[in-house]
């Protein structure tokens, strides 16, 4: 087997791949065949001689995750096959064989098998050191020194979730934002204070009841004087590796405890490692990890080309003010060459050769690193297009590296050189990784300036690093993408590899789905609107290729996502989870668009038969792609087959048209922040709807050619719009000066209020009031969706579950999981269970900052796509529980009424309910009154309306009766009248007459006709409610040389419309009934 190897100490190049003897389980122990290892600080220490360990040649590897293989004597509880956690030495390798005390069952679709593998020394140490020997409690004060580091970032989670006030260091901004993203409540930057000095003051000079210490030295000996008495300091580690001056004094005069702690050197079993892995996995199976999808590409490249994608898996590693270019240059060198065993002659690398409207030089800095790597002739200069990295228009940029490889046969790279092919889309001559150098900040004036510290963002393909290792030459031919591809040729009958555009279609569908699938699975379903839309778009495209290149009339891209799940379900449990949904929703969008296809195809024929012309307007070309849907390409496709063309610069200029009233709309320009003084916002308004604020920071913003300003409030009563519910509106005053806020919005953890005027002195205090009365109609809404999600739950059953809603004061809109439309009766069930919630006039019972665990105890139901913290709020009315950050009514009465107003389908599996509480209700049923009374008048029946509609219904029914009747008797007549006409036109007898018939009509007389005399062409014509109607009617005997559809759509013409049909009979309508009498004689033209 492979395993990871040193033989001697020293940097990342002593690390080897090597074949080691196979191992089995010894006795008390479980062989596990590992699919992911982690990478500790202590593998690295080791690689370099500073860490104890066994002796060279050794394996490292320290924790990993994968399945059981064997179980040695003495081994009972685990299953072969089984999904595990390991912890134990020589996991860098394809199998391990660990005591059976570290090894611990997971489930695999709830955890990623990428994540697990890093799990068990990161997450045990922080357990232990926390729970074993800190023995923390909640309410306890603790200092967590290097906070974002791995164990760092655990235990502050830990501690938070446990009721701890945490306290951590680190070294640079972005370190201090990711510790208080994970939970910190202080964090501290001990290059720019005195941490001793800081806890001293924030203590009241008591210090905290426990501090994690990993670094040592100098640190160390400050630590200790931060505890309190009878505190304890905890020491794991010595990463400064210099040694501590501990005077006794410092720990003795107030009996505070200094204890080591080693994971390796416990003693066997002094630590209960199962029980503590129990707790973590029950904490991690909530949702701390998910997948996300953050860059997109030009769609129409994906399949055309055979590297890029719509969804990609990136690999890559960061650093926040730590290494820089050398570093991540020397790294990323070694992983390619050295680790994967590219040839280094396939390599070629790029720097960012300069801008002069930024003023700035040559990345010679990056030039230097890599000349010791490659030789010069292969290191290339970069645009600013390429070869400078931002994410917008203000905000961290830097120049990038990229690294290209050659990946042609010998044979192409001997006629030309790969310089040449660099960034020109070549598909064999690709790049693989780009290095990005976050050193600037982009101001809104456009000027650049240095950033106090510099950082690393790489990333690398995995899609074309699996074409690289794999030897092949697309990434569609790596194991990736074949199983797709495989099941597509499977459905279809067609082969990979023997057509172009086939093999085209093949390469777009197998790659479409999985970007629609993890979309769908991660709650984003297909809609008209923003990223639904893109999806959707996404979703079409693939259809189309299916449609048009593999001869798919019907939905078939659903059969695809079971091999999807079982590729990469192991990794992504959700996919796995949500796979019936993902199904019914994609099988839903393709009937939904394999109809707009046909509607296309009609509007397609009605503009062919408009024009004479062959170069069809580029303007209808956009109608049939803006309102159909219709992809341009297809429209091409189709008018080519019937020798015409579409003008593609008419149709340019309209998509133009639509990109620029899209850019114009989505724009937002926005200038600096002004600071007025450093806070944390403070939200009051659960509790109060007015308070005295200051305003802290504001900026004007301008969008869709109008100017506003956003400005964030020391503390606010106002509701920032979230978890459905829409921001609160009100007004901010002083000194009788009243601005209105007209929404409140989260920006980046700001709670942001949006106004049209700036207060002439911002750093005034003000008085911020909530409209209350919108506030009060917003809560009887929200609450409302609780109370109907709990109903719908009872009467449709425990599988519903919300997938959205939206929250105002005028009403309430909920999405939910359930596969059918709800019966009247249902909808009334749901109703009726509502309104007794609310005569009940059950009291609020919320709960805030309840850890999660408790808040799982008590059954709160968890909202899927949502993302919680250790702490959540709880609300309660009855038996209703919801984990929610809402605004709601202190008691159910208060709501008054609900009235459910619609209950329809939204997309495969998901239906939506939309209903009015309150004013908004008594308002519809005042209404509902009034047309009731003016029904009452008309009808001259005010004891029973009903039995009066049900008369004139029945009366109407009679006359139509009648009318059929009269009807019938005018066709008999008129059919012996018109059989009588027939003329003969080279040798086909002809009928041709305009009618007084509605279309209906027009085709029964037709058939009658057709009955009584063969060898017949009959077309008949209409005038109707001001339009043109025409039928053709063509014998059978007759359809080998005369097709009706044929003639429909060349008389069709004549009256400014279009139709279609059978061989046998057919339709049109026009505008244009004049039209009528030249289209009878052109019939005969065409006999």
């Amino acid at each position: 087997m492979k395993a990871v190897r040193i033989n001697e100490f020293g940097d990342p190049s002593v690390l080897k791949i090597e074949e080691i003897p196979d191992i089995s389980a010894k006795k008390n122990q479980v062989l596990v065949k590992l699919v992911s290892s982690g990478v500790n600080f202590a593998d690295v220490l080791r690689r370099q001689g500073k860490y104890p360990g066994p002796d060279l040649p050794c394996t490292l590897g320290l924790e990993g995750a994968g399945t059981i293989v064997s179980l040695g004597e003495g081994v009972n509880g685990f299953d072969i096959g089984q999904d595990v956690l390991v912890l134990g030495p020589q996991c860098h390798a394809e199998m391990v064989s660990v005591n059976k005390h570290f090894v611990f069952p997971y489930d695999a679709s709830k955890l990623s098998s990428s994540i697990a593998g890093g799990m068990p020394l990161t997450f045990l140490t922080a357990y232990h050191l926390l729970r074993t020997r800190g023995q923390m409690q909640s309410g306890h004060q603790i200092l967590i020194h290097s906070g974002a580091s791995g164990v760092g970032t655990i235990a502050i989670q830990m501690a938070k979730h446990w009721g701890a006030t945490v306290i951590s260091t680190a070294s640079t901004q972005e370190k201090m934002e990711l510790c208080k993203t994970v939970g910190a409540d202080h964090v501290i930057n001990y290059t720019a204070e005195d941490f001793e000095q800081t806890i001293n003051e924030m203590t009241d000079n008591e210090g905290v009841d426990l501090v994690l210490d990993a670094v040592g030295g100098p640190t160390l000996e400050k630590s200790i004087r931060c505890v309190k008495s009878y505190g304890k300091l905890l020491s794991y580690g010595n990463a400064s590796g210099e040694s501590a001056n501990l005077p006794a004094s410092d720990f003795t005069t107030l009996n505070r405890t200094i204890i080591g702690f080693s994971m390796g050197r416990s003693p066997f079993g002094s630590l209960d490692h199962k029980s503590a892995m129990q707790d973590i996995l029950k904490e991690v199976y909530a949702g701390s990890f998910k997948l996300i999808v953050d860059r997109s590409l030009d769609l129409e490249e994906v399949g055309h080309d055979t590297y890029h994608h719509t969804l990609f898996e990136m690999l890559g590693n960061w650093s926040f003010g730590d290494y820089f270019k050398k570093e991540a240059i020397d790294w990323a060198w070694e992983l390619l060459t050295d680790v994967y065993g590219i040839d280094k002659d396939r390599l070629y690398v790029t720097v960012f050769e300069g801008a002069k409207e930024d003023q700035l030089d040559k990345d010679q800095e990056a030039y230097d690193c890599w000349k010791a790597h490659v030789s010069e002739d292969r290191i290339l200069n970069g645009n600013k297009k390429d070869n400078f990295w931002e994410m917008g228009d203000v905000g961290p940029c830097g120049p990038c590296s990229e690294i290209h490889i050659d990946l042609r046969p010998d044979e192409d790279r001997a006629k030309v050189d790969a310089r040449t092919l660099v960034n020109y889309d070549h598909p064999q001559v690709v790049e693989v990784w780009n290095l990005v150098f976050m050193q600037y900040n982009r101001k809104s004036n456009g000027s650049l300036e240095n950033l106090p510290n510099t950082h690393v963002d790489t990333g690398m393909g995995f899609e074309r690093l699996a074409m690289a290792l794999q030897g092949k030459q697309s990434n569609y031919d790596t194991d990736v993408f074949t199983p797709l591809i495989d099941k597509v040729c499977s459905i279809t009958g067609f082969q990979y590899g023997k057509d172009e555009k086939v093999d085209i279609a093949l390469r777009v569908v197998s790659d479409h789905v999985r970007a629609i699938a993890f979309a769908v699975a991660d709650g984003q379903l297909p809609s008209n609107n923003a990223a639904g839309y893109v999806i959707r778009r996404i979703l079409r495209r693939a259809v189309r290729y299916g449609f048009t290149f593999l001869n798919v009339k019907g939905p078939f891209m659903y059969k695809i996502v079971e091999v999807l799940v079982n590729q990469m379900g192991g990794f992504f449990p959700e996919i796995k989870k949500q796979q019936t949904l993902v199904e019914k929703v994609i099988q839903e969008e393709e009937q939904s668009f394999m109809r707009t296809l046909e509607n296309g195809l009609k509007r397609i024929d009605d503009i062919m038969n408009s024009s004479k012309k062959m170069l069809v307007d580029g303007s209808k070309a956009f109608e049939l792609y803006d309102t159909f849907g219709f992809p341009i390409d297809l429209t091409a496709l189709i008018l080519s087959e019937n020798g015409k063309e579409v003008d593609m610069e008419g149709f340019d200029v309209e998509m133009k048209k639509q990109k620029e009233r899209a850019r114009a709309a989505s724009v937002v320009e926005t200038e600096d922040w002004t600071n007025l003084f450093e806070t944390e916002t403070v939200f009051l308004g659960y509790d109060q709807l007015s308070a005295d604020i200051k305003i802290s920071q504001y900026r004007k913003v301008k969008q869709k050619g109008k100017s506003f300003y956003q400005l964030v409030f020391d503390k606010t009563p106002f509701y920032a719009e979230g978890g459905g519910q829409v921001g609160d509106k009100g007004s901010i005053t002083f000194n009788g000066k009243i601005i209105s806020i007209f929404n409140t919005k989260k920006e980046n953890n700001l709670i942001v209020h949006f106004t049209t005027e700036l207060p002439e002195n911002p750093s005034d205090v003000f008085i911020a009031e909530v409209d209350a009365n919108k506030r009060l109609l917003i809560e009887n809404n929200h609450t409302s969706t609780h109370l109907l999600h709990e109903a719908l739950r009872t009467v449709l059953g425990t599988h519903v579950e919300q997938k959205g809603s939206l929250v105002n004061d005028q009403y309430l809109r909920f999405d939910f999981s359930h596969f059918s439309k709800m019966t009247e009766e249902e909808v009334q069930q749901v109703e009726e269970i509502v309104n007794a919630k609310i005569r009940e006039n059950i009291d609020l019972n919320e709960k805030r900052s309840v850890p999660m665990s408790e808040a799982e105890q008590m059954g709160a139901t968890m909202l899927f796509g949502e993302k919680y913290g250790d702490t959540v709020r709880v609300i309660q009315f009855g038996s209703s529980i919801e984990l929610c950050g809402g605004c709601h009514v202190p008691s159910t009465g208060q709501i008054g009424i609900f009235k459910i107003l619609s209950e329809v389908g939204v997309a495969s599996g998901i239906r939506r309910i939309e209903a009015i509480t309150s004013e908004v209700a008594f308002e519809y049923y005042k209404k509902q009154e009034e047309t009731l009374n003016t029904l009452r008048s008309l009808l001259k029946n005010s004891n029973d309306p009903v039995k009066g509609v049900e008369s004139l219904i029945k009366d109407r029914a009679e006359l139509e009766k009648k009318v059929a009747v009269l009807v019938a008797e005018k066709a008999k007549g008129l059919k012996a009248e018109l059989l009588q006409s027939a003329i003969e036109i080279n040798g086909v007898n002809f009928i041709g007459a305009l009618v007084d018939l509605e279309p209906a009509s027009m085709k029964d007389l037709s058939f009658a006709c057709k009955k009584e005399l063969g060898n017949l062409v009959m077309v008949l014509g209409a005038k109707n409610n001001g339009k043109a109607n025409l039928s053709v009617a063509v014998s059978d005997d007759l359809t080998e040389r005369l097709n009706a559809g044929s003639i429909i759509r060349e008389i069709s013409k004549e009256i400014q419309g279009g139709g279609g049909g059978q061989a046998f009979f057919a339709t049109a309508g026009g505008k244009n009934p004049e039209g009528l009498k030249d289209a009878m004689e052109k019939v005969k033209t065409l006999l």
